[in-house]
């Protein structure tokens, strides 16, 4: 059995009561078949307590503060806190190869390392020509860039592959 609930939504709606009476006012508009309605509404009463809709509504009166109290006095000092991440202080340095790329072949990886006592952070490629597939650019340990390209011209043609190293 299907049960439009649209009717149900609108009153509630429109009665503007809040946001819990008008979730009460839908559940109780529902048909809940497997636990029959006289459960669902005994359960919805123990969940919400058995407070209608009208005194939901009624608000609290709030208290009011009283004036603000005296400056309190100024606390211990705290601990040190901790060092941050090391920031990047010095230039980063661009590595770079090329490789030649055969006609209408998947390339072997070209890569291009950084010098001992640096890291890679970033890397990438340099390819002249449209239509080349890119099938792996990634760091590579020792720390580099390697780059795997598909040539799907007929003709030779140079990848040239960067990373950019910081000396550590």
């Amino acid at each position: 059995m299907i049960h439009d609930v649209r009717p149900a939504v609108m009153n509630a709606i429109r009665s503007g009561i809040n946001r819990r009476g008008a979730l009460t006012a839908l559940l109780a508009a529902l048909p809940f078949a497997p636990l029959g309605v006289e459960h669902a509404s005994a359960t919805r009463n123990q969940r919400h307590g058995t407070r209608s809709a009208k005194s939901e509504r009624k608000r609290k009166k709030k208290a009011r503060a009283g004036p603000a109290g005296p400056q309190g006095t100024q606390g211990p000092a705290g601990a040190p806190g901790s060092t941050g991440p090391k920031a990047i202080t010095s230039a980063l340095l661009e590595r770079e190869h090329t490789c030649q790329v055969a006609g209408n072949t998947l390339s072997s990886p070209c890569s291009v390392d950084c010098n001992p006592g640096e890291i890679a952070v970033s890397g990438g490629f340099e390819a002249q020509g449209a239509g080349i597939p890119v099938f792996e650019s990634a760091r590579t340990q020792p720390p580099g860039w390697k780059v795997r390209v598909q040539n799907l011209s007929g003709q030779e043609l140079d990848v040239t592959v960067l990373v950019y190293c910081l000396p550590t």
